[in-house]
């Protein structure tokens, strides 16, 4: 009977080291990013959270209204990995994402505004300091808050490996406004 016990451990061990090893590559890593953009983990929160923090265009009810859109956008991003390639210590991973389409909303948003400011207020807003008006936060966030049209976009992520893990290197700020729907 103890020589059982030995072998299912030792299968048991082994078992766990090809999964462990199976799972270690570009492409796991890739999905493991966005996976915890879709949990909204810890790590990403608080990076969103202290990017918010530091605009200082919107008041606090803004700012949580923001972060609630882009939690959503995060929530309903979708990929879809299109290619990986490696090249001994260095990998590239082709993917698809669909996100909820902000930036054409902004846009939409801001021409509105701005043929239409008599709705607003009184006082006239000129275009290079329409994203410093209050009012015309409101009115963005609020347009963006009904968005349903989803936006493709492509991002390849590069990954170095350090080790016998795969790491993907920095990610750029286009592909983060992508990310966003904001590109």
């Amino acid at each position: 009977m103890k020589k059982y016990k030995y072998i299912i451990l030792l299968l048991s061990v082994l078992l766990f080291s090809a999964c462990r090893n199976s799972m270690n590559t570009p492409t796991y890593e890739v999905e493991n990013y966005f996976t915890s953009y879709q949990n909204l983990d810890k790590s990403v929160l608080r990076e969103l959270t202290n990017e918010i923090n530091q605009e200082d265009s919107m008041n606090k009810q803004q700012k949580e209204k923001y972060l609630s859109l882009l939690e959503k956008q995060y929530q309903n991003l979708s990929f879809k990995i299109k290619n990986e390639e490696i090249m001994q210590e260095m990998a590239i991973v082709d993917t698809e994402i669909e996100v909820l389409d902000y930036a054409s909303t902004i846009t939409r948003s801001k021409k509105y505004y701005l043929e239409h400011q008599e709705e607003f207020s009184d006082k006239v807003v000129e275009e290079k300091y329409i994203d410093l008006s209050p009012e015309f936060i409101d009115y963005k966030l609020e347009e963006l808050a009904k968005v349903e049209n989803k936006e493709k976009y492509f991002i390849t992520f590069s990954l170095k490996k350090n080790g016998n893990n795969w790491v993907i290197e920095k990610v750029g700020e286009n592909e983060r406004l992508k990310m966003k729907g904001l590109y």
